[in-house]
């Protein structure tokens, strides 16, 4: 799985502002995602992502979960 493009617009919310300023100061900021669906396992016993999965939301985070996940 390699880089994809993406782009967001921070809102002027209370937390949208905040996040603003984090990355204006130069604090970097990790992108997170949240969805639902099942798995299956290949012969080789890897996971795969089922067509029932729906992606739920985005959101900014000081440690993501993987280290591609800086944007």
């Amino acid at each position: 799985m390699g880089n994809k493009d993406f782009e967001a617009e921070i809102l002027k919310t209370p937390a949208g502002l905040t996040a603003k300023a984090l990355i204006e100061g130069g604090v970097k900021i990790g992108i997170s995602s949240r969805g639902m669906g099942t798995l299956s396992e290949d012969h080789n016993g890897a996971k795969i992502v089922n067509e029932d999965f729906r992606l739920v939301t985005f959101g900014l985070v000081a440690d993501p979960s993987t280290r591609g996940a800086f944007p």
